[in-house]
């Protein structure tokens, strides 16, 4: 980190984290003076100020210079979180069927939700990250619990498989309409707009020919059934209302992280996830008792069974 200064004009000073510092010695350029100050600084961030003294006149100049094996790069470590994001993502509704007899999907959800808020209560003691309350968070937990309500819906009406490529297409699909044509807060310049689109026409065509498997199967000679991932091919009407629910699976969760763009910076990040969880259970519990009360008209409240 190099800063450089005239002299009685301001004071320049690194960042804490600086690990090192040395000043060189004040050189005559001229009739001004220039004073040079080096910092080798962490990765995480590197900041710099200038606070002007009695002068009128400040300048500064920042220049960062690469540290060998001290640069992280933030680009692999993000599409590494992400591509943990899609494993858990596409593998929590796979639980739904390690259960003796087959659950009800809304029950179901509701469990669901259940985890996610005490999971999310976790996370400012594993983090050290404080406990606050941000609307944004809590909003994306109501998303959360219909996007997963919706996923269990899907699942045994028109199979696993079917069901994850529909929703993660729309899932793109939403999250890219967002980015692109969202309000200010959410929306982000797009590079190109034509590879993108060619991008997207490449997802429909797989969520397509996933939706199509049975009779790409046929055609091979190949049974329905193998196509589908299930022991049973569903009936057309149940196979339609289930990729119906696989959309509306990528409505919402395409949507999910909309609400966290409206977060303060400072209550940001990790420091949203309890009110996300707290978003989850209150209207997944909603939801489910409304579910059980006014459409099954159910006495007692739900068995809850391995």
């Amino acid at each position: 980190l190099l800063l450089v200064a005239a002299p009685g004009s301001g004071i320049c000073f690194a960042s804490a984290k600086a690990t090192s510092v040395r000043a060189a010695p004040p050189q005559s350029v001229g009739s001004h003076h220039r004073e040079s100050v080096r910092g080798l600084a962490a990765s995480a961030g590197l900041r710099s100020a200038c606070i002007s003294g009695a002068g009128s006149r400040s300048f500064s100049s920042v220049r960062r210079k690469a540290v060998p094996g001290g640069v992280t790069d933030q680009g692999t470590v993000a599409l590494a979180i992400a591509a943990l994001s899609s494993f858990f993502n596409g593998s929590f509704p796979v639980a739904s069927r390690f259960t003796k007899e087959d659950p009800d999907p809304v029950v179901f959800n509701g469990l669901v939700c259940l985890g996610v808020f005490l999971s999310s209560m976790l996370i400012p003691v594993l983090a050290s990250v404080p406990f606050v309350f941000t609307a944004g968070g809590f909003f994306g937990g109501a998303l959360f619990v219909f996007a997963a309500l919706f996923s269990f819906v899907a699942i045994p009406r028109c199979g696993l498989a079917t069901a994850q490529a529909v929703w993660s297409c729309a899932a793109i699909i939403v999250s890219f309409a967002w980015g692109a044509f969202g309000p200010s807060q959410v929306a982000a310049p797009v590079l190109d707009m034509t590879l993108s689109i060619a991008a997207l026409l490449l997802l429909v065509i797989g969520a397509v020919i996933a939706v199509s498997c049975e009779p790409i199967a046929a055609s091979l000679g190949g049974s329905e059934a193998e196509s589908l991932g299930d022991s049973e091919a569903p009936p057309d009407e149940e196979r339609a209302s289930g990729i119906a629910s696989a959309l509306a699976v990528g409505l919402f969760g395409g949507s999910v992280l909309v609400p966290f763009k409206f977060v303060p910076e400072s209550m940001a990040g990790l420091t949203a996830l309890p009110s996300f969880g707290l978003g989850a259970l209150l209207t997944g519990a909603a939801v489910t008792a409304a579910y059980w009360k006014l459409v099954l008209k159910a006495e007692g409240t739900p068995k809850v069974a391995p």
